[in-house]
């Protein structure tokens, strides 16, 4: 009776599938950020152009120079581009075989680029809102926003989601999965 010998090859097998998953994972986080940047409203071109020919009609600009905020439960509008330029990604292996991709604000980024001041951890409220909370003053005697003077402390109502990140993986979800079975096929 013959017996065949099974030689194992697995380091090799693991090797080339970490390989083809980094190069779906890198593709599929691409995609991700491409879709959440393109979503968010407001700003660009289009809306300095509204901007001006109000105010070249003789209407005042309603928001300070920036756009409307964006309805509750739609993408965030563009404000200062900050959020929108901080949607980054990120692919890593961990423990020789685990892919992990990371798309979202890259709050590191945004603080080295960002003017002093800016807040750099709103993309979390934008995506998920937030409850009814007080502000209250950390360093400076009073709250202000520069003309008007609110004391020691205020009420916030809250901020109703502005979801950005999970909508673009719905979106995408079906090209995400295709790219991951043509990797493992």
């Amino acid at each position: 009776m013959k017996t065949g010998i099974a030689k194992w090859h697995g380091k090799q097998v693991f090797t080339l599938a970490t390989k083809e998953n980094v190069k779906a994972m890198h593709t599929a986080a691409l995609l991700l950020q491409k879709d959440i940047k393109t979503h968010f409203t407001g700003g660009g071109p289009g809306a300095v152009a509204a901007e001006k020919a109000r105010r070249a009609a003789g209407g005042k600009m309603r928001t300070g120079g920036k756009s409307p905020a964006s309805r509750p439960g739609q993408p965030p509008a563009i404000q200062s581009g900050i959020l929108r330029a901080s949607i980054m990604t990120d692919v890593t292996v961990v423990g020789g075989v685990n892919v992990i991709g990371k798309v979202g604000p890259d709050v590191d980024y945004i603080a080295a680029k960002a003017p002093t001041g800016t807040d750099v951890n709103y993309g979390l409220y934008m995506e998920i809102g937030t409850v009814p909370h007080t502000i209250r003053v950390k360093k400076a005697k009073v709250l202000s926003d520069g003309s008007t003077f609110f004391g020691k402390q205020v009420s916030h109502p809250g901020t109703a989601p502005r979801p950005f990140l999970r909508p673009a993986l719905k979106r995408t979800r079906r090209k995400i999965n295709q790219i991951f079975r043509k990797a493992n096929s």
